[in-house]
């Protein structure tokens, strides 16, 4: 495991940084049910040029899925099918 995440091609974090925003949004998704860009912007306190490419980062990741403006924790099944 390398210390950065390359997020997208002009984002890269620590992988601790992307570890601790993915919990972060995890948990509010998990307490919420789902949450739109700008609502888990706020939460992590970023701007919206780094929380588009996180959420994207994570939906691919297999982490969440985007449902219209929204976000929601991906289920087991589509985890499990990646």
């Amino acid at each position: 495991k390398g210390e950065i995440v390359e997020i997208s091609r002009e984002i890269v974090v620590l992988r601790r940084a992307a570890e601790q925003m993915q919990n972060t949004i995890a948990g509010f998704l998990s307490e919420n049910g789902s949450a739109t860009a700008s609502q888990l912007r706020q939460k992590i306190g970023t701007t919206r040029r780094v929380i588009i490419p996180f959420l994207e980062y994570l939906d691919r990741m297999g982490v969440t899925r985007r449902i219209g403006d929204e976000r929601v924790l991906a289920t087991r099944e589509e985890i499990s099918n990646r």
